[in-house]
């Protein structure tokens, strides 16, 4: 049964410009990293009593053990290592200076420049390393800058500034989480295959940016920080955008996580994909239905209307309403839910077999 969805799956297709550019209905401004629903817990006061009263309204789960918690610490445990910092953490911050380490940006680059006479075989080569370090999909762009931060914003520190990113291109990579995990969400052990890919995404992009610097050219790894990695990925011809607000890719669904690397080593860009995820998405509730904060449209319509200052203006698409997402976890003993992307039918773990077919 399941082999026979895959089969049926549309055809990929490469293209000139994404499939969100025909919903581009005005101007699109560069967005404050400040507003992200993750910052706002740090500074939004209003938002700040929500999440209050959402975590004194959590109920015991017997469920969530300590040993079940143990997956997930111990998922996490690369990417709450990054630098030499060892009283506040700054993996999730972006712009790590002077830590050393994972994610750092003020690692040396090489003084003698590798000459880069065929752009075409240097991005050959970054797609190959980039997986041998451990990548499971790559995809080069150029650097939109609609989907850089017009402002920074430090979580741990609350400082906060401009953001002025000149880089030529991204390296957009996907980390793929264990389906079978995946399935127990919300509960622990699909937040250990999530925490385990964010260990992942720090490892990889931190190895990406070394392989760049020795070339001789800046590289700055990046996680969730610094520009909208979800974009980017469409862009650099991984997937499209679902209905649950996520990257869809044909290898994975929405099972991956995002991370990426940027820099102005010559490379040739990807060209975006369609796949026909927009139109399976119109027709296909099972993300918004599977939804226990009720957070995704069921709505066919695409719409530019925001939920909160926390989505993006510009675009139409499916609006997922971050706020009531967020208040959830905390609603659920702090682990985060994935029941949006268990339940994809692009993430059904059979996708490889038909792609590699």
């Amino acid at each position: 049964m399941l082999k026979e969805h895959a089969k049926r799956m549309p055809e990929i297709k490469r293209i000139e410009k994404p499939v969100y550019s025909d919903y581009v209905v005005g101007p699109v401004p560069r967005f404050d990293e400040k507003n992200t629903i993750f910052n706002r817990a740090k500074w939004d006061e209003d938002y700040q009593k929500q999440l209050t009263a959402a975590r004194e309204r959590a109920k015991k789960n017997p469920w969530v053990t300590q040993e079940g918690r143990a997956w997930m610490m111990g998922g996490i445990y690369v990417d709450n290592k990054v630098g030499n910092l060892n009283e506040t953490y700054r993996g999730f911050d972006g712009r790590v200076h002077g830590a050393g380490g994972l994610y750092d940006w003020d690692e040396p680059v090489n003084q003698t420049k590798f000459e880069v006479d065929d752009p075409q075989w240097m991005t050959d080569r970054v797609k190959e390393v980039a997986k041998f370090y451990g990548a499971d999909l790559v995809g080069i762009t150029k650097l939109d800058q609609r989907w850089v931060y017009s402002n920074y914003f430090e979580n741990s520190t609350l400082i906060s500034g401009e953001n002025d990113i000149k880089y030529k291109y991204a390296i957009v990579m996907g980390i793929e989480m264990d389906s079978k995990e995946m399935n127990d969400s919300p509960g622990v052990f699909a937040n250990a295959t999530t925490t385990n890919a964010y260990s992942n995404m720090a490892e990889v992009t931190a190895k990406l940016a070394a392989y760049i610097r020795f070339l001789g050219y800046p590289a700055v790894p990046s996680g969730n920080d610094t520009a909208q990695s979800i974009p980017l990925a469409i862009d650099a011809g991984l997937g499209e955008h679902g209905r649950n607000g996520l990257l869809l890719t044909p290898e994975y669904g929405a099972r991956q996580r995002i991370c990426k690397v940027l820099t102005d080593l010559p490379l040739i860009p990807d060209k975006p994909i369609d796949f026909g995820a927009l139109n399976y998405c119109k027709q296909c509730h099972a993300c918004a239905s599977s939804c226990p904060a009720k957070a995704i449209m069921m709505e066919n319509e695409l719409t530019e209307e925001q939920t909160s200052f926390s989505n993006r203006t510009g675009i139409q698409r499916w609006v997922v309403n971050v706020e009531k997402c967020y208040l959830f976890w905390q609603e659920n003993e702090g682990l985060s839910c994935s029941n949006c992307i268990a339940s994809c039918p692009w993430s059904l773990d059979n996708n490889r077999d038909w792609l590699e077919t």
